[in-house]
């Protein structure tokens, strides 16, 4: 799941669909802009100028470690990435909270 939780109307509904249909110790990646990063603070700030993202609504990081643990996943992984609006190749770093592109691998339990 690509940046699709901001355009959904209910984030746990979708994770727990997404964990009936896993097999048995089946692996769920989500990547998303994190709403707690700096530039996910800018996204947010300006996301009414945008088409794309006006009616988004971003999360944090912890908010969806949270929606994973209460709908029935372990989170095994997280990295990020996208520090800057620099164009330009920029690093993939464990865990979260810097950059605002956000990725977290959870094993349905």
């Amino acid at each position: 799941m690509v940046t699709v939780d901001c355009f959904l109307d209910d984030v746990s509904k979708a994770f727990s669909e997404v964990r009936r249909i896993l097999v048995s110790d089946g692996i769920f990646i989500i990547a998303f802009l994190d709403k707690a990063t700096p530039l996910g603070q800018l996204y947010e700030k300006n996301k009414h100028l945008h088409k794309s993202y006006r009616d988004a609504n971003f999360h944090t990081s912890t908010e969806i470690v949270s929606l994973l643990r209460a709908g029935g996943f372990e989170v095994v992984d997280k990295r990020q990435t996208v520090y800057s609006l620099e164009n330009k190749l920029q690093e993939i770093k464990c865990g979260v909270g810097e950059g605002v592109f956000a990725v977290i691998k959870a094993k349905k339990i």
